[in-house]
């Protein structure tokens, strides 16, 4: 008798394309025509679920890989800018009832939920195009497209839409608290980092990520303790110059920040 073996699930680029592009930076207006921003989906993504990790505590894996796409000679979407000309983003530091923060691993590094600022037009044609595609396997083709500052997502709007696409957590934007950072050379970091209190315990958190779901971005969630954290922070400090790093550089500057101001002794 044969087994029936369920498809490894893949990401695919699937392009936004879109003729003529206006955008509005504080340089002015440029003007691009044929566009074909990357864009990656996984159209079988509820097969792919989180399930827990009985041998690591707090630890939720993908219950099938997802084969991942590394191709970098794409052609990124627009973010806003800021005036030194940085992508914009946000980060949020989610700390549960029982004092454990929640990282996501992506590839070979832990991190925190971040993203970037997008324009929300280009979140609407995002949408379009994926569910278009998922519906029909065909790419559509958006006639234009005007980035404008007005359209920019606040960075309030911008947190909760990553933390809800990479954790499931539905954040009220009332109960972020704004957190600042600012490393140790005093170099400018365009990212705006939150704290948000999560309202329940780590084990309680696996109800949202059933409920709620997440996107393909990322291959593993894990809550951990403020000893534990330490733990993996002196090992990033000690080793991360041999290559051995443990975080993502805006992870590790925000986590270094958060031991010294918010941790509990």
């Amino acid at each position: 008798m044969s087994m029936s073996i369920a498809p490894l699930s893949k990401e695919e680029v699937v392009p936004i394309r879109i003729r003529e592009v206006v955008t509005q930076t504080h340089l002015g207006l440029t003007t691009k025509s044929n566009q074909s921003y990357h864009n990656v989906l996984v159209r079988d993504l509820n097969g792919v679920k989180y399930v827990r990790n009985e041998r690591k505590e707090g630890n939720y894996i993908r219950d099938q890989p997802i084969v991942r796409n590394y191709d970098e000679n794409v052609c990124w979407p627009e973010h806003p800018l800021n005036i030194n000309g940085k992508i914009q983003g946000a980060i949020a530091i989610i700390r549960s009832l029982d004092e454990k923060i929640l990282l996501v691993r992506n590839r070979k590094l832990w991190g925190l939920p971040k993203g970037a600022r997008n324009y929300r037009t280009f979140l609407k044609l995002k949408a379009v195009t994926d569910r278009h595609y998922r519906e029909t396997g065909d790419i559509i083709e958006h006639a234009e497209a005007h980035f404008t500052h007005d359209d920019v997502e606040t960075s309030e709007e911008n947190v909760c839409r990553e933390v809800r696409e990479e954790t499931g957590i539905i954040i009220d934007p009332n109960s972020l608290e704004p957190f600042r950072y600012r490393n140790h050379s005093g170099s400018y970091c365009a990212y705006d980092g939150y704290y948000y209190q999560y309202p329940k315990t780590s084990e309680e958190f696996y109800s949202d990520l059933q409920q709620n779901g997440t996107d393909h971005e990322n291959d593993e969630l894990l809550w951990v303790s403020q000893q534990v954290l330490s733990g993996l922070l002196q090992n990033h400090r000690q080793n991360h110059r041999q290559g051995a790093r443990i975080f993502n550089h805006v992870t590790y500057g925000y986590l270094e920040e958060y031991m010294k101001t918010h941790a509990t002794s």
